[in-house]
């Protein structure tokens, strides 16, 4: 499981993303966390420019993860 999170989320506490990530990991199952610093729930930052690193950050993992565990 891949969890991608900002870590300016006022939505979702990003204590619960740690904590399921742990949880995973306890139950032998694989995963990733990353958090975006200067970034909200959406991947939203204080600029144009924040927001599109964030994105292109999350993208970047995605298809890492992906080809990591898809092949």
């Amino acid at each position: 499981m891949l969890l991608i999170a900002g870590l300016q989320d006022s939505v979702v506490p990003n204590q619960q993303s740690v904590e399921f990530n742990q949880r995973l990991e306890a139950a032998g199952a694989s995963s990733e966390l990353i958090l975006i610093p200067g970034v909200s729930h959406s991947l939203i930052g204080k600029t144009p420019q924040e927001t599109r690193a964030a994105t292109e950050q999350a993208v970047a993992a995605t298809i890492a993860f992906f080809d990591r565990h898809l092949k």
